[in-house]
């Protein structure tokens, strides 16, 4: 039987997500700031360039004439500007272990912000799951006397990212060249400041550090392609399991390869939020799949009735 090429490509993009890590920890001399504009730069002229191959500017073009959108987009290119520069200082300072932890609870957090926002009911399992995340993000608290800020920081900024891209309706790429489109101005100034400034020049880098700078763009774009592509193809309950590998591989980078701190306190906090994802997970499968049988059940029962 052959394998659904949907799965394939939210395998690559979800695997190329958890191993991103490797790609930053290889610019570890560069400022996360300078690292993210140069991200930013680039990521804009490789969308622009797939935008212009596939001849999709049209659609970009009108996915922007409101005000309303401009702004919606304004403020999800904030939060995911910000998610990235977490994300990098916190995977080049060694806190690669509690940004996974807040990949792995953002599900949560979304479902919170659908309560908030949609007045989406919460099922009973959803109720227990959120619980238990509480519970282990209390435990981080109180063992270390510390709230885990990064993690929260990175769930919140991106469950909010993804609100707001719910809301304004783009396609992923399109709607990532406007978001790094309104922010290039900045990214390009403030490089153009430390390059005046004699704080860093990006001619006076190693070769191989240019070069991976520029590759920040094209590995920021081929990712999001490919999930893009897979999530057409595959189902969402499919999808929303596939999400936690790259959190996994994130997690099983900072432990085995960078030799990141674990401790036995930190396990007991993590089997509380894996916990609560594995019900979620679960229930969300069973959830669907029961959604799909009365579907079903209500096509043969309206097929088997008598035309009028």
């Amino acid at each position: 039987m052959p394998i659904n090429p949907g799965i394939l490509f939210a395998l690559l993009a979800f695997t190329s997500w958890g191993l991103l890590p490797l790609f930053w920890k290889s610019l570890v001399e560069i400022p996360a700031l300078e690292i993210l504009c140069h991200r930013m730069l680039w990521s804009l002229l490789s969308i622009g360039f797939v935008l212009g191959v596939s001849r999709r500017f049209t659609r970009t073009i009108h996915a922007i004439r409101s005000p309303r959108t401009l702004l919606l987009f304004s403020a999800s290119g904030l939060l995911i500007g910000c998610n990235w520069l977490i994300y990098i200082w916190s995977v080049n300072n060694d806190f690669l272990v509690e940004s996974s932890l807040g990949y792995f609870i953002t599900p949560l957090v979304n479902i919170l912000l659908g309560k908030i926002f949609f007045k989406e009911i919460l099922r009973p399992v959803q109720k227990i799951s959120v619980l238990l995340a509480c519970i282990g993000v209390v435990l981080l608290t109180v063992r270390y006397g510390q709230f885990p800020w990064i993690a929260a920081s990175l769930a919140v900024t991106f469950s909010l990212y993804g609100l707001l891209r719910k809301i304004a309706t783009a396609g992923a790429l399109e709607g990532l060249f406007v978001e790094t489109m309104l922010l290039a101005l900045p990214a390009l100034l403030y490089l153009l400041y430390i390059e005046q400034s004699g704080t860093r020049s990006y001619f006076s880098l190693t070769l191989d550090v240019q070069i991976l700078l520029v590759l920040a763009g094209p590995l920021t774009v081929l990712p999001l392609y490919w999930y893009t592509k897979g999530a057409r193809q595959i189902r969402l309950a499919t999808l929303g399991i596939m999400q936690y590998f790259s959190p996994t591989l994130q997690f099983l980078l900072a432990v085995f390869i960078f030799k990141e701190a674990f401790s036995y306190e930190q396990m007991q906090a993590y089997l509380f939020i894996w916990t609560a994802l594995i019900l979620f997970s679960i229930e969300g499968l069973i959830t669907h799949r029961n959604a799909i049988v009365l579907n079903r059940s209500v096509v043969q029962v309206s097929e088997s009735l008598p035309a009028k």
